[in-house]
């Protein structure tokens, strides 16, 4: 998620007769996404160059060519069983700092630099200087995650909704490495973007909002989109498909605008193209990644075509495609253990595109001279 260039806390907006020009349009389609540009324009935002890409990505929104909504539309292909979390909270920033000075090896620090997308790892000072006494520094997107989940008291611990429960052999969660519990939290900094990317081909993701006020933006995983998203961030570590030439270029489209504490939770099918842009000082989420049985089928095309573009593409500085190689894999390992244990009609079927999908993966694996972690 590489060495940023500090910016200034309340960076410079643009020049009033540009600004002006973002809302010539009389009653835009999107008039909702409105306010939130004036928000972009007076966020304290740590990069600068944030404040250009974001109002240029919202202005997109806001004329972009057919209704889109905040919320999620009840047959909404990427927004799937949304709901309200029922009981469970996340650790606080001030416990994620003090958990991670005792376990640094335990989580990870990302950053963004926004001119160059492009993640690299950050020192854990500078993220104990923003998250807990919010001084400037060089991070423009900062996540922390595997914290552990004894920061969370018992009473609040995080629960499983009913249906995603590890019952009846046809649930598998992934567990994080040195942890026993499959939850991934994130605390995202005001201001930032994160730019359109793919985190799983072949599970579900259940993702649980907590804090802050953020906008989410969804694409479906057609082979065009898996083409566009995957080449750019086939081009060297860290690279991704601009927000704005995302949003121009992508088919499919989906909002989803989120308010402090609103606690909506929701599946992401495998492949989903998301991008989000926070607005609130600080803004927190937790999710997990889940292999269901009767949600398998989601994973076939996505993966077919990821692979398939793999195959077809090599670069030497591509450092992405043998990550995804990996990821999937291990995600194979684990559909495994579901058929292990599910007892359901139909998991045959299951059994052969495991099969299928791992002696692809294999193939493509020994070409590119990539080892199972």
């Amino acid at each position: 998620m590489e060495g940023p260039s500090s910016h200034p806390l309340n960076p410079s907006v643009a020049e009033p007769d540009k600004e002006s020009n973002l809302m010539e349009v009389d009653s835009p389609m999107n008039a909702w996404i409105a306010p939130l540009i004036e928000e972009w324009r007076s966020i304290t935002s740590i990069n600068g160059a944030n404040v250009e890409i974001g109002i240029e990505s919202l202005s997109q929104i806001l004329h972009f060519p057919r209704p889109l909504s905040p919320s999620p539309h009840p047959e909404s292909t990427l927004i799937k069983k949304h709901h309200e979390l029922v009981c469970g909270s996340c650790p606080l920033p001030r416990e994620v700092i003090q958990d991670a000075r005792l376990c640094e090896s335990d989580l990870v620090i990302m950053a963004m630099d926004m001119g160059q997308a492009r993640m690299s790892h950050v020192d854990l000072d500078d993220a104990v200087d923003f998250f807990a006494r919010g001084k400037e520094s060089d991070i423009t997107i900062c996540s922390l995650f595997q914290i552990r989940d004894v920061l969370v008291s018992s009473e609040n611990a995080l629960s499983f909704p009913d249906f995603l429960k590890p019952r009846d052999g046809c649930v598998v969660h992934h567990t994080l490495p040195k942890h026993d519990s499959p939850w991934l939290h994130a605390y995202i900094p005001g201001g930032s973007i994160t730019w359109p990317h793919i985190d799983t081909f072949t599970d579900s993701q259940y993702t649980a909002h907590f804090t802050g006020r953020k906008l989410w933006l969804f694409w479906p995983p057609t082979p065009e989109n898996l083409k566009a998203v995957c080449l750019a961030s086939f081009q060297g570590e860290g690279h991704q498909i601009d927000p704005r030439k995302a949003i121009e270029s992508l088919t499919g489209l989906e909002t989803l605008l989120v308010e402090n504490d609103s606690r909506i939770c929701w599946i992401m099918p495998p492949g989903t193209i998301h991008c989000v842009f926070t607005f609130s000082r600080i803004a927190t989420h937790s999710g997990f990644n889940v292999n269901h049985f009767d949600l398998w089928k989601d994973a076939i095309s996505p993966t077919e075509d990821i692979l398939s573009l793999i195959s077809s593409v090599k670069s030497n500085a591509d450092t992405a495609a043998p990550e995804y190689l990996r990821d999937m894999m291990k995600s194979m390992q684990r559909w495994e253990q579901l058929i292990s244990k599910c007892k359901k009609k139909g998991k045959g079927d299951l059994f052969k595109w495991v099969e299928k999908t791992k002696a692809a993966l294999k193939k493509n694996m020994e070409r590119r001279n990539v080892e199972l972690d």
